[in-house]
């Protein structure tokens, strides 16, 4: 490796040694020089002396500070040498565009493309047990897809075109951080856990502009699509595989965030657009998952979801106009309580659903009923009966369903 990069350095030397710009050349030659005596196999550390011939010896806080100074010094020119290099290669891109005809951001393309292919190859011809290879291939995968994830959500919805270098270098970068997420025993757990949602997050990116610029889907559409397609697989597919197991805690939270998300967007969109095809579709598939989540792990909340969601597209979709008399806002009333305690008496997953679900109905009927104060201007005697009466046998109903 530190034969590398002399070789690179002297390469590069060289070649503003040609074009007669002695300084730059001269700065290639120390840089080289400096990356072959840091990473060479040359160990000018001395032995340190004994207890015996220190008499007292280091101090514990002494011998503390020291080893936080030796990593900190290792870890600074590690990154310092990797920042330089690259700015110089960028820099050297970017002077030689115009003579060789090219635009910069075309120059920047190729290069980026050309680091990416060359770290992979030294990560896999050396293994990701070699400290050096894997630590550029990370550092590397870490840069490029933070800087595409960027470059990637402003052309997404500013309306630049996505060239076929932009593509390549997105899907290398995107490659290379899943490959760093897979082989991931290089940090601390919670650095491995950030690392995996930023991954989430990018390949999220990623898949929209997918859908909005290859399939033509519309942008709102192709948001609330992906957003749930990575809330099923983050939640119950990845951690699947073996590689990924140690990921199943921040991977179940994140897509039942995920899956949330999906909840609030349903009302969001109805609000804005009113109720479609899209979204009618889109709730069922959001209810059908959240009624999964509770039956696999008895999640009250995804229940609540499930019950929200259909009372907010019920009302939508039956809530009587001003037009209509009494007897449509009772029937309006008393329907969903009534497909409420259907389902309770049909179908359960664990104890206490069938008194979850039975509540859920009396307080639908509750705010209806005080609801008809709110919508009839004169009231009734026996439009009051009436409701009172119905009352009475959703609660008898509810009775006999809870009395076991």
């Amino acid at each position: 490796m530190y034969v590398l990069f002399l070789f690179i350095h002297l390469v590069f030397a060289a070649v503003f040694y040609f074009f007669n710009r002695i300084p730059e050349s001269a700065a290639f030659v120390i840089l080289g020089a400096a990356f072959f005596f840091a990473f060479g196999p040359f160990d000018f550390k001395k032995k340190p002396p004994s207890d015996a011939e220190n008499g007292i010896g280091a101090s514990k806080i002494a011998s503390e500070a020291k080893g936080q100074a030796i990593r900190f010094l290792k870890s600074g020119t590690y990154y310092l040498g990797f920042s330089l290099f690259y700015l110089s290669l960028y820099g050297i891109a970017y002077s030689l565009a115009p003579s060789l005809a090219m635009a910069s951001s075309s120059v920047y393309g190729w290069l980026t493309m050309a680091l990416s292919v060359c770290s992979a190859i030294l990560f896999f011809a050396f293994g990701p047990k070699h400290d050096v290879a894997s630590k550029i291939f990370r550092s590397n995968a870490f840069v490029f897809s933070a800087v595409h994830f960027s470059l990637l959500a402003y052309r997404c919805f500013s309306g630049v075109p996505l060239d076929p270098t932009f593509i390549a270098n997105v899907v290398l970068s995107l490659a290379s951080f899943w490959t760093v997420v897979l082989f991931g025993s290089y940090s601390e757990s919670r650095e491995r856990n950030a690392a995996y949602l930023f991954f989430l997050v990018y390949a999220y990116a990623a898949s929209v502009a997918l859908f909005i610029r290859a399939f033509g889907v519309d942008e709102i559409h192709a948001l609330l699509s992906v957003l749930f397609l990575e809330a099923v697989a983050v939640f119950d597919g990845l951690t699947r595989i073996r590689k990924l197991r140690e990921y199943r805690s921040v991977g179940a939270f994140a897509g039942a965030v995920f899956s949330y998300v999906c909840v609030l967007s349903v009302f969001a969109y109805a609000f804005w657009k009113g109720i479609d095809a899209f979204i009618l579709v889109y709730a069922f598939f959001v209810s059908a998952f959240q009624a999964y989540l509770h039956a696999k792990y008895e999640n009250y909340l995804s229940v609540t979801s499930v019950l929200a969601v259909s009372a907010f597209l019920y009302f939508q979709a039956f809530f009587p106009g001003p037009a209509s008399g009494f007897f449509p806002y009772v029937a309006f009333s008393f329907g969903f309580p009534l497909a409420i305690v259907t389902v309770a008496k049909w179908k359960t997953f664990h104890a206490y659903d069938r008194h979850f679900l039975f509540a859920s109905a009396i307080l639908f009927a509750f705010w209806s009923f005080f609801g008809y104060f709110v919508r009839f201007s004169a009231y009734s005697i026996l439009e009051v009966s009436l409701l009172s009466l119905g009352f009475s046998i959703l609660f008898f109903v509810s009775y006999l369903g809870l009395r076991k």
